[in-house]
């Protein structure tokens, strides 16, 4: 199992102290993809870096599989993979190849031959053949992305935490990502997805979040989603060929 539960999450920061986010309820079952769309400033990030223990709730709990991830965050980091918005966050190896082989998990006998190869696969499934041994900061802003996101399915992770994944991504890169997440939800991972857009995504969600200057206006299918997923919540309206 990969259940990440949260119960009556609420989150304060700042001097003077503000509600960031607003008592919120989710549990995101293994084999599901939870979309969580808002405005920019509607706390998806910060509701994202709370499940990861980044940031503290001033009430309420993250629980992993049972487990409650503040007293034990390490439960959690040990299986997901994380995209953060700035992918320069997140990208640490002097090469493109480099940077994916620090990510990987090994310790079987061929350690060294089985991480070149998921390194290989990794490289090619995000489209950055040809750069294995370019310096990461040479790379254009999409291609650092889906370095980053090749790193976040390095571990290989049961869990998935990725902050505006689409970003930058131009339209080839967008339906690899998709296909990535759609054979990874199949085989039985859990997705935790934070966008302000969701033309690319919306077909594969199994449940969407809606957020509104830190409240969950509504948790639950997809398709009860659509009212609130209007300019009046600062969100483009979902075309009938996403929906």
């Amino acid at each position: 199992m990969a259940d990440v539960e949260l119960k009556d999450v609420a989150v304060t920061l700042g001097d003077p102290p503000r509600r960031i986010i607003d008592t919120v309820s989710l549990r995101c079952l293994s084999g599901t993809i939870t979309l969580v769309v808002g405005a920019n400033g509607s706390g998806k990030s910060v509701l994202l870096r709370t499940i990861l223990s980044l940031v503290q709730p001033s009430a309420g709990s993250v629980f992993f599989d049972g487990a409650d991830v503040r007293r034990k965050p390490r439960i959690l980091h040990a299986v997901t993979g994380v995209c953060f918005q700035n992918p320069d966050l997140q990208i640490f190896g002097d090469t493109v190849a480099e940077d994916v082989a620090l990510a990987l998990t090994t310790g079987t006998p061929n350690a060294e031959e089985d991480t070149a190869g998921h390194c290989d696969k990794l490289v090619a499934e995000f489209g950055l053949e040809g750069h294995e041994g370019d310096a990461p900061w040479t790379l254009s802003g999409g291609q650092r992305r889906r370095l980053a996101l090749a790193g976040a399915l390095a571990g290989p992770p049961k869990v998935l935490i990725l902050d505006e994944p689409f970003l930058e991504l131009d339209y080839p890169s967008v339906r690899r990502l998709v296909a990535t997440l759609r054979a990874f939800r199949d085989s039985g991972g859990t997705v935790i997805l934070a966008s302000h857009e969701t033309r690319d995504i919306w077909h594969l969600v199994d449940q969407a979040v809606v957020m509104y200057e830190g409240r969950a206006l509504y948790t639950g299918p997809p398709e009860g989603a659509q009212p609130f997923v209007v300019p009046d919540y600062g969100l483009r309206p979902i075309a009938a060929e996403d929906a």
